[in-house]
């Protein structure tokens, strides 16, 4: 059975409103790009697709969310960034869904 993006997270986040900010950039993943994922001890690290999704759920490039300083506040499809995440003092939540391709045209 495949995952659904409504029963995985990653493909439906929630992020605090105001850590991202006034506007953010949906771009292809970059070699240099680090992140601070969601649940970790606060640490950077590099972003990467996790191999535990079947190929077929792993299709085309690999997107993030750049907010305005640069930071990555979302790796799409996989998690946000621990300091996006929400928590008791946030006070407005931007609501995300990301629809993975179901398939790549090569052009």
């Amino acid at each position: 059975a495949s995952v659904q993006g409504s029963d995985c997270p990653g493909f439906i986040e929630r992020l605090d409103a105001v850590a991202v900010g006034a506007s953010c950039t949906i771009r292809p993943w970059q070699s240099a790009d680090r992140f601070v994922p969601l649940g970790s001890d606060g640490e950077s690290k590099r972003v990467t697709r996790r191999l535990r999704r079947p190929s077929r759920e792993r299709l085309g490039p690999l997107w993030v969310m750049e907010v305005e300083d640069g930071r990555i506040a979302w790796v799409l499809g996989e998690r946000i960034s621990e300091p996006f995440k929400v928590t008791e003092r946030t006070l407005n939540i931007l609501k995300f869904r990301y629809d993975p391709p179901t398939e790549i045209s090569e052009g």
